[in-house]
């Protein structure tokens, strides 16, 4: 994409390019790069726009806050050393079953999570703690 963005950006690699083009074919691609350039123009000043709004209410924000004698670094520090919930950590859960590997360890599983290759297709009763 961008080698044929380059072609169309150099004048001689583009009048190379569309030398077998009809006028009524140049003509087109006049009228439809003309559309999308004015969009992307509309597109720019509204962004442009929006950012200078933007910019406006954070001066008027500032104005507020040094009228109110509230220093900005203030907030900036409450708003991000607000102290945070810790999630309670669960108590782990008791073993369920205890059995002796291929190894000749002694393991033991809660019944949860993924079974442990010993005790794939075995009677779990039996290794009941």
């Amino acid at each position: 994409m961008q080698e044929f963005i380059d072609t169309l950006t150099h004048y001689r690699q583009a009048k190379a390019l569309l030398k077998n083009q009809t006028v009524e074919e140049l003509e087109l691609i006049t009228t439809n790069l003309s559309k999308i350039l004015d969009e992307k123009k509309e597109q720019e000043a509204t962004l442009l726009e929006e950012q200078q709004d933007k910019n406006e209410k954070l001066a008027a924000y500032k104005e507020m806050l040094a009228a109110d004698g509230i220093d900005i670094n203030d907030l900036v520090d409450l708003v991000t050393n607000t102290p945070t919930t810790k999630k309670a950590s669960r108590t782990p859960r008791p073993a369920k079953y205890a059995y002796t590997d291929e190894d000749g360890q002694s393991k033991t599983w809660t019944g949860q999570g993924r079974t442990p290759k010993f005790l794939v297709d075995k009677n779990l009763d039996n290794f009941l703690i």
